[in-house]
């Protein structure tokens, strides 16, 4: 398999949509990447480019690679 064709597929995350049409600020409980749970209170907004999405968490902000979010516990 080539590398644009696994890059293609990666890009193919839902959440990677979902996310772009979620407006700034918006709750959220927690973030699931990798396999881990991630506590966060909200979104910030995502990078269409690069795929990064940034997540407040209450006292610093967490950027996350969409393509690696399992899924969203909305609050």
């Amino acid at each position: 398999m080539s590398n644009k064709k696994s890059s293609s597929k990666s890009r193919k995350n839902p959440f990677c949509k979902l996310l772009q049409t979620i407006p700034p600020n918006y709750t959220v409980e927690n973030v699931f990447a990798n396999g881990n749970d991630i506590g966060v209170t909200n979104f910030i907004s995502i990078d269409r480019d690069t795929g990064l999405a940034q997540f407040f968490n209450g006292d610093s902000a967490l950027t996350v690679d969409c393509r690696s979010i399992d899924g969203i516990d909305w609050d």
